[in-house]
């Protein structure tokens, strides 16, 4: 594994990747994402997971990719595994305001969209994270 690093003009980190010896990007287990990517200021804009070339987060991990403002406001997150945009405890693509109110949900199950409604149907129905206001799958116990 190998590492390459890229700078801003002002001398402050601008990108990290993660790499394998044959040059394929991964996630690392032990290193987080296989890409992070830095504001001029120093704020994580941007991480991405990826695996054999592949946007992918094991299921229940978390965000395959997270983008955020420059100030560190999360913006955007997306689920993926193996490629494939899939969510089955919420929606797979979120999006906040920069006042951190969500402006869109999108949900996929196995790459196809579907209707909130229908994700409901196949899975219960979600409810909202009291901390980032995304929808969820409340857990049975």
């Amino acid at each position: 594994m190998f590492i390459n690093l890229k700078w801003h003009e002002n001398g402050n980190l601008a990108k990290i990747n993660y790499y394998h010896d044959d040059d394929c990007m991964i996630k690392g287990y032990k290193f987080g994402p296989a890409c992070i990517i830095f504001s001029e200021n120093g704020t994580i804009t941007w991480k991405q997971w990826i695996l054999d070339g592949k946007l992918h987060r094991d299921e229940g991990a978390g965000p395959q990719f997270v983008s955020y403002s420059d100030d560190g406001t999360k913006i955007k997150e997306q689920y993926h595994t193996n490629g494939v945009c899939t969510r089955k405890d919420g929606p797979s693509k979120i999006c906040w305001s920069l006042s951190g109110e969500i402006t869109n949900e999108v949900y996929h199950v196995d790459g196809i969209p579907i209707s909130k409604q229908e994700f409901n149907k196949l899975y219960g129905n979600t409810t909202k994270c009291k901390t980032c206001k995304a929808s969820f799958i409340q857990k049975k116990k």
